[in-house]
This record gives structure tokens, C-alpha cells and sequence, in this order.
């Protein structure tokens, strides 16, 4: 092979990659949504499973939420809740498992004409498992614990930059 053309072909290659490189780094003025950094749980007896939570965005102009009847015994609830005037569509499912219950939670919501999904897995343990002090710390957590105030902070920082 020519020295002369491996230079060439070598220059071609740098010039493609270059060229490649730079479009798909360059800045779009398409504006984006920016979410704060999402804080972990304050909690000593309930942890997330799949914490912080999956965040999916998609186009919506409205939420759609079909509540489960409140005479129902299905182990899935949907339900909405207003917390700050945001609307939320809150599916949650539990299930049982070694001295836990693990609940797995879908929050949706219309914020800049997104629907903005979150989704996640919160682990509490059976307060009944410890004695004394902890067992009462536990269940006075469990009892005061909302999981809406922490959606609704991550979702009041979102941003549309």
C-alpha cells in the first residue's frame, strides 16, 4: 500500500470523525426539562427498593387517571391527589415478603404540557419485628410517612430550560 494514500485515507477518517463529533455534541436551543438533584429518603425504617425514582416524559395536554373504587379489593389502588394545586395520578401496589411489604409506586402528572411519570419501590419493614423504643420509633414513622411530599418537591424543581 502507498504511503502517500494511508496519510490520505487517515485524514479522511479524522476529518468523518471530527465532522460526526461535533454534530452530535453541538447545543440545540429545543428547550429541555432539568430536574434538581433528587434528595434520598429521610427515613430509617422505610428505604427505597428502586430509589431515586425512573423518570419518564412523554407529550400530554391532560391526566388521565382511572381511580380504582374505593369499595375494591384489588391489591392495585389508583387514585389521584392534589398536593401544592399539582394534580397526581398515583398507582400503588403492595406485596409481601420476608419481614417487609414492598410498594411499588407509578406518580404521574401534567407539568409543562408533559405528562411526567415517576416511578419507584419503597421497602417498610414490619415495625413489629423490633422491641421497645424501635418498634415505636418505627410505627410513628411509618404513621407520619407520605411519600407525595417528596414527589411533589422533585417535581416543583423541575425546571424548563
Amino acid at each position: 500500500m502507498n504511503k502517500n494514500f494511508l496519510i490520505i485515507l487517515i485524514v479522511v477518517f479524522l476529518a468523518v470523525f471530527v465532522f460526526f463529533y461535533i454534530n452530535e455534541n453541538k447545543k440545540t436551543d429545543e428547550p429541555t426539562l432539568v430536574f434538581e438533584e433528587i434528595k434520598g429518603l429521610d427515613t430509617k425504617y422505610i428505604s427505597g427498593a428502586t430509589w431515586p425514582p425512573e423518570i419518564t416524559i412523554s407529550e400530554a395536554s391532560e391526566l388521565v387517571c382511572n381511580e380504582t373504587a374505593s369499595e375494591s379489593s384489588v391489591s392495585k389502588r389508583v387514585y389521584k391527589q392534589v398536593v401544592n394545586n399539582q394534580e397526581y395520578c398515583i398507582t400503588a401496589s403492595s406485596e409481601g415478603a420476608a419481614g417487609s411489604v414492598y410498594t411499588e409506586y407509578s406518580y404521574s402528572t401534567i407539568k409543562f404540557s408533559k405528562l411526567i411519570t415517576l416511578d419507584f419501590t419503597l421497602r417498610f419493614v414490619n415495625c413489629y419485628n423490633y422491641d421497645g423504643e424501635d418498634q415505636a420509633a418505627c410505627i410513628a414513622e411509618r404513621e407520619s410517612f407520605d411519600v407525595t411530599n417528596n414527589i411533589d418537591e422533585i417535581i416543583s424543581s423541575l425546571e424548563y430550560k
